[in-house]
């Protein structure tokens, strides 16, 4: 009996391990995804920026275009 609880302890104890293991590789591709999209976030955000700032006024480009 001694040695089939050591082996459903050792069992268990690797069932243990394979769960953290996959529940630490979870947390870290739900990391490295919340990176990903705050990146493409902040490009967006700096792209929209860009055009804010160096975009031409409509009215200017009307008058230039002779567009009433």
């Amino acid at each position: 009996m001694d040695n089939q609880n050591k082996w459903r302890k050792a069992y268990r104890l690797s069932n243990m391990d394979k769960t953290r293991q996959l529940s630490r590789i979870s947390w870290w591709m739900h990391k490295q995804k919340d990176l990903a999209d705050s990146r493409l976030k902040n490009r967006l955000y700096k792209a929209y920026e860009v055009n804010l700032d160096d975009s031409v006024p409509t009215f200017l480009l009307c008058e230039q275009l002779k567009i009433s």
